[in-house]
């Protein structure tokens, strides 16, 4: 927050409910902060950042770059396509500044619980990925576009060793329908 009574209003609202807080007039500053070692678990973000080279989304984009940290807009612009460049960086919120001391505490618990369930289904698609890529079947996900064609998500284990096939001449057909005896297809377009 470039405004230093905005700034210390937001903070002392925060340390009521028991965070401790430090500030950033600029971006230029936030990323020192997070560059010398700070320990940071949220960051609250505002879009228009004064009189630094950067804004808030820039600022964002290069921080994640650097530590994975939930970062909540916290901003008086409520114009759709702000908002919008806000959500193509992070997806943990958006609250318009003078919306209360509760919204704003609400909003950034919501923001460590969406972090926290990122955190736990990166961890989860890591392990489903290393036990898949070590089996001696094959699994893949595919799914059908609205158009009727075929695509393959993901694709694991002993397929190129199973099929005869490549990996990429697998994906290129969109899916394992011309591996199928034409006799099957009606088969095929029901289980898959």
């Amino acid at each position: 927050e470039d405004e230093a009574l905005i700034a210390m209003s937001q903070k002392m609202a925060l340390e009521k409910y028991g965070y401790e807080v430090i500030t950033a007039s600029s971006g230029e500053k936030a990323i020192q902060a997070i560059r010398g070692g700070r320990a940071v678990d949220i960051i609250l973000m505002d879009i228009n950042l004064g009189k630094g080279r950067m804004d808030g989304t820039e600022c964002s984009e290069v921080i994640l770059r650097e530590i994975d940290v939930p970062i909540l807009f916290l901003s008086s612009y409520t114009q759709a396509d702000i908002v919008e460049r806000t959500e193509k960086i992070t997806s943990y919120g958006y609250v318009v500044k003078d919306s209360g001391e509760t919204v704003l505490n609400a909003s950034v618990k919501m923001a460590f619980k969406l972090h926290e369930a990122h955190k736990k289904l990166a961890g989860s698609e890591n392990r489903y990925k290393h036990i898949s890529e070590m089996m001696a079947d094959y699994v893949y996900s595919c799914t059908r576009s609205p158009g009727g064609e075929y695509a393959i998500d993901w694709i694991a284990g002993a397929t190129e060793m199973i099929s005869g096939y490549s990996i990429e001449e697998i994906a290129a057909w969109g899916c394992w329908k011309p591996m199928v005896h034409p006799e099957y297809f009606p088969d095929f377009e029901r289980n898959v």
